[in-house]
Parts: structure tokens; C-alpha cells; sequence
């Protein structure tokens, strides 16, 4: 059963040719998903199909919640560590995914954000797009690319405010992203925060990812839901 994109209810049944539909919990109105579904983790069950977890961190399913707990060490200040991957590799995607930082180190802003959680997408080797969300109400886009002299960050957006967030330990933010051919877009919590063009990465597989920023940090994540855009 597909899920809302801005609250996660779940979505009443799709009528043969609807085009969008309304959430009747939070009345956001969203495209209906239906053959365009390609997978849904909602994490009540045991199991990620269609994607793996890795050595570290440690995992916890809340079954009862529907919640992936990501349990993570120090790590370095600025190394994003994978807590899910996907199996296979796509090009265009719509994924969508609620984040949470339970706990960890708080931000105070642009110069110590925190710990922080986020995505990836059209992975291939170390190069690929990501999506950050800090806890304390920002976002980033940015593209890991690679030139002579090695690999470099770029940014596309860079650590913008979003009224839309939640902001603290423990807050749950939906994160979506629609990736179609050259155009990027990003939902937060159901507002449109930004929408931009980059094709320089065209395929590759996605993940889930957390920055400990130093310190240990538990990360939680449910509803995750992949589709064609």
C-alpha cells in the first residue's frame, strides 16, 4: 500500500485512471503511485527487499513502529556512512523516505550542524547526487563528483533553511526526491523546497545515509517508498 508524502498514512485505494489523490488523513493531495510502484519498506516486517544493510551500524527493527533503528559509532566528522543500499541500479526515480535523528549531537546552526541524516542517488563508485536534513531545519543538495586532482564535493543547494522541517532530536522529516532525466526535485515534508537541473550522473543505485558528526548517533527510518516518476 502506497503512503502519503507528507505525513506516511497510508493512501486509500487507487480508481482506475485517477491521476492524483488525497491523503484523507493530512488532505495533501499527491500523484497516485499505482503501477509505478516499484518497492515499499514499511519496516513491519522483518527484512529490507531490495535493499541491504551493511556491517556498520547496527540495526534494530521496531516492527511494532515501523521504524528502522540505525545505530552508529563517532565516525568521522565529515564522512556520510551508508545505512541502506539498494540492490539494483536505476536512473529515474521517485524515493521517499521519513528520516529521524533519536540521538546524537545537536546543531546550532551553519557552523556545527549536528548529526544528520539524508539520501543518495545515481550511485556509481563514490559519485553520486545527495540530499541532506540537519535537525536543526536545513537542507542541502549536492553532488559528489571528481575531477584531476580527485573527488570534490559541489554544491547544488547549500545548507538552506526550510520552514517546512522539524527541527530537534527525535523529529521526523519526509524526504522526497523525484529524479527525472536532468531535473531534480525536493520535497520536505510535503513543500516543494527546491527544483533544479544537473544531469551529470544518469544511473545508479541509491541509499539511505547518516553523518554522526563525531559523536554516537541513532538514526531511525521508515515508510520507504521507490517508484517511477
Amino acid at each position: 500500500m502506497a503512503s502519503c508524502v507528507r505525513c506516511a498514512a497510508p493512501l486509500p485505494p487507487v480508481l482506475h485512471g485517477l491521476k492524483t489523490i488525497r491523503c484523507t488523513h493530512c488532505s495533501t493531495n499527491q500523484p497516485a503511485l499505482t503501477d509505478q510502484l516499484i518497492a515499499h519498506l514499511d519496516f513491519r516486517t522483518e527484512g529490507t527487499p531490495g535493499f541491504h544493510t551493511l556491517p556498520q551500524p547496527s540495526y534494530e527493527a521496531d516492527t511494532e513502529a515501523g521504524e528502522l533503528i540505525a545505530r552508529m559509532g563517532p565516525g568521522s566528522k565529515s564522512a556520510l556512512y551508508t545505512v541502506l543500499r539498494s540492490h539494483d541500479v536505476f536512473g529515474d526515480v521517485d524515493l521517499s523516505v521519513t528520516l529521524r535523528v533519536i540521538e546524537g549531537l545537536e546543531g546550532n546552526g551553519v557552523d556545527r550542524p549536528g548529526a544528520y541524516g539524508g539520501l543518495s542517488f545515481r550511485l556509481k563508485d563514490v559519485l553520486c547526487y545527495v540530499v541532506t536534513v540537519t535537525t536543526d531545519g536545513r537542507f542541502s543538495i549536492g553532488a559528489i563528483d571528481q575531477d584531476i586532482h580527485g573527488t570534490r564535493w559541489d554544491h547544488l543547494v547549500a545548507r538552506a533553511p526550510c520552514e517546512a522541517l522539524e527541527r530537534g532530536l527525535g523529529a521526523p522529516n519526509r524526504i522526497r526526491v523525484v529524479a527525472n532525466a536532468d531535473k531534480i526535485r525536493l520535497w520536505l515534508n510535503g513543500t516543494l523546497a527546491a527544483s533544479l537541473r544537473d544531469y551529470r550522473f544518469r544511473q545508479g543505485k541509491l541509499e539511505i545515509l547518516v553523518n554522526p558528526r563525531g559523536a554516537p548517533c541513532t538514526l531511525g527510518l521508515s515508510d520507504l517508498v521507490l517508484a517511477e516518476p
